[in-house]
C-alpha cells in the first residue's frame, strides 16, 4: 500500500507522530513517500529521518524534497492513501489535492483538516 505525506517538514507538520504511528504496522505491506522540502527546517528534518531509521522503516519511507508540479502529481496517483499529522494545518491545499486525486485521507482533526 502506498502512503503519501505532502508538506513541507518541520515540526508542526508532526511526522515524526506519522512515524511512530506507521511503526506499529510493521506487519503490513506499505510504503510512505514523503513529498516536501528538507532545506527549510533541516533540523526536523534530520531528526525524522533519523527516527525513521531508529524505528527500522529507512527501507520503508522516501524522502523526495520539493517537488515540481509533475513529480507531485505523478506521486498523487501512485498513493493509495493521504495522510496528515500536522499539529497545526491552516488552509490544507494538499489535503484539498489528495480529495481531488480521489484518495482517502487520514489525518489529524487541525485546522482545515478537522472540517473534513
Amino acid at each position: 500500500m502506498g502512503i503519501l505525506a505532502v508538506g513541507t517538514v518541520n515540526h508542526l507538520k508532526g511526522y515524526d507522530v506519522l512515524l511512530a504511528a506507521l511503526a506499529r504496522l510493521t506487519s503490513s505491506d506499505w510504503t510512505l513517500t514523503c513529498a516536501g522540502s528538507l532545506e527549510r527546517d533541516p533540523t526536523t528534518a534530520s531528526h525524522v529521518r533519523a527516527l525513521a531509521t531508529t524505528l527500522g522503516l529507512a527501507a520503508r519511507v522516501e524522502w523526495l524534497g520539493d517537488l515540481d508540479l509533475d513529480d507531485l502529481q505523478a506521486c498523487y496517483r501512485r498513493a493509495h492513501v493521504f495522510v496528515s499529522a500536522s499539529h497545526r494545518e491552516t488552509y490544507g491545499m494538499a489535503l484539498a489535492d489528495a480529495l481531488a486525486h480521489g484518495l482517502p485521507v487520514v489525518a489529524t482533526r487541525v485546522g482545515a483538516a478537522d472540517s473534513l
